[in-house]
C-alpha cells in the first residue's frame, strides 16, 4: 500500500483490520514503489499482454531497414527513424536484427512502432 494515500487513522484501522484477517502488509513510498521493476501497475501482466497486442496487431507500423552495421544496437532498443521521401518518422522498438559476420556486408533491422503512452 501506497502510504501517503492514508492518514494516520487511517493506517491504523488498516493495521488492525489486516492483522484480523491475519494479512502481511507494508507501507511504502510512492517513489519507492514508481522505482521498481518488478510488481506495481505499470509492470503487470494486463500490461504486458496490452503491449504484444500492440505489437502483433498494428503490423502496418512496422519497419526494415537495411544499412551498415551498427553493432551496440540491439533488439528490444528504442530508435528514432526519420525518412522524409518514405513517410516515416517516430519511435521504433528493435524487434531483431540480422548482423552478418563479414566485413563487407549490410545488417538489416525489424522494428515495430512504438507505442504513443510511452
Amino acid at each position: 500500500m501506497v502510504s501517503s494515500q492514508y492518514t494516520e487513522e487511517d493506517r491504523q484501522a488498516l493495521i488492525k483490520a489486516l492483522r484480523g484477517y491475519n494479512q502481511k502488509y507494508v507501507f511504502c513510498d510512492d517513489a519507492f514503489l514508481h522505482a521498481t521493476t518488478l510488481g506495481g501497475k505499470m509492470n503487470s501482466c494486463y500490461e504486458k499482454i496490452k503491449d504484444l497486442l500492440y505489437q502483433y496487431t498494428y503490423m502496418n507500423d512496422s519497419i526494415s531497414i537495411t544499412s551498415l552495421p551498427v553493432y551496440y544496437l540491439e533488439p528490444n532498443t528504442r530508435i528514432t527513424v526519420e525518412d522524409k521521401p518514405s513517410g516515416i518518422s517516430g519511435d521504433f522498438i528493435i524487434q531483431s536484427i540480422s548482423l552478418p559476420l563479414d566485413i563487407s556486408s549490410t545488417m538489416n533491422i525489424n522494428a515495430y512502432q512504438a507505442s504513443k503512452k510511452i
